[in-house]
């Protein structure tokens, strides 16, 4: 299961717009500042996420949870990690 996907981003924004506000969104629009020689503003437009997009994060983050409670976790280095003060120590455990 893969929690970094912007579709798992998206549709835990879309729940946490509707826990926070009590309503559903109306869609969902990400706008990212593309910095090159002339910077210009990116657009990507969703339609509000379904129950199913919902269910389907639920079941992706639970499937997280009990992967880890049977230390089963996968160890999947990132671009952050070569500034991360853990990665020496703690992450080191999970590469075997």
């Amino acid at each position: 299961m893969i929690l970094r996907s912007p579709h798992a981003l998206n549709r835990g924004r879309s729940y946490l717009y509707r826990l926070a506000s009590g309503r559903d969104e109306g869609g969902l629009e990400i706008r990212s500042l593309i910095k090159t020689k002339t910077p210009k503003l990116d657009f990507h437009r969703y339609e509000p996420r379904s129950r199913r997009h919902l269910r389907r994060l639920f079941a992706a983050i639970r499937a997280y949870l009990d992967d880890l409670d049977r230390g089963q976790y996968v160890f999947r280095p990132g671009m952050g990690c070569n500034m991360c003060e853990f990665r020496d120590d703690h992450c080191q455990h999970w590469l075997g």
